[in-house]
């Protein structure tokens, strides 16, 4: 059974659902009943659930160019998707969320193109294998992660860009200091194509950087558009 024939978390669990719009261009009728069911769990339910995405390629929909990615900073374009995601879950409504939520994922097919695109064989198969392991069957918890900061007021989006290693050892924020232990400089020593990967982090507006931030870790841009990494784990 192929990603585009699997039924939706909903379908499988057979509850009823109110008749949905026309899918959009590249995403299957199963990935937005999945994403909504995920997203009301996640905003209502209490410890909520994982919903299993079923996503087609192509399913990023952002128009920012990704052709020169390590030249071009395109931080304020990743701010503002991240403060649509962070107003769209603090309203409680599992729809609002759901467009910004798609606008960062990526599918299975995409991502394992991506990486082998951008890193050495060994690299990209220990990063696309934690994407797929860790992030891509969880892509909801962005959603929870975005929900925590807003119950602790962390709301300024904070956007740290690392066109490569030596922005990694130039870095003196607590983030690069005491909590990436070189992971990242790991990362960039096993591209065999110049990517840039940006750190969001929401803060309380004001506060010193590192003081309370909670981290959502990296993005990047694919295929035209940002989609979100997770921590990037090497073996």
């Amino acid at each position: 059974m192929s990603w585009g024939q699997q039924p939706g978390y909903g379908q499988q669990q057979g509850y009823g659902y109110a008749p949905q719009p026309p899918p959009k261009k590249g995403i299957g009728a199963g990935a937005i009943i999945a994403i909504l069911a995920g997203i009301f769990a996640l905003l209502v339910v209490a410890g909520g659930v994982v919903a299993f995405l079923v996503l087609r390629s192509g399913a990023s929909s952002t128009s920012s160019s990704s052709s020169s990615s390590a030249e071009a900073d395109h931080s304020e374009v990743l701010k503002t998707k991240a403060e649509t995601l962070l107003a769209a879950v603090k309203t409680g409504n599992a729809k609002q969320v759901e467009d910004p939520l798609l606008d960062l994922a990526m599918t299975p097919e995409t991502a394992k193109a991506w990486f082998t695109a951008t890193f050495e064989p060994k690299a990209a198969d220990d990063l696309e294998g934690y994407w797929e392991r860790q992030v891509f069957p969880n892509i909801t918890e962005l959603a929870r992660t975005f929900k925590k900061a807003n119950a602790a007021d962390q709301t300024e989006v904070r956007v740290t860009r690392f066109a490569n290693a030596a922005d990694v050892e130039a870095c003196q924020t607590p983030f690069c200091k005491y909590r990436d232990n070189g992971n990242l400089s790991k990362v960039f020593a096993a591209m065999k194509k110049p990517q840039a990967l940006y750190l969001v982090s929401l803060a309380k507006p004001g506060s010193t950087p590192g003081t309370d931030d909670e981290d959502v870790f990296f993005f990047a841009e694919v295929k035209g558009g940002f989609a979100y990494l997770g921590e990037l784990q090497m073996m």
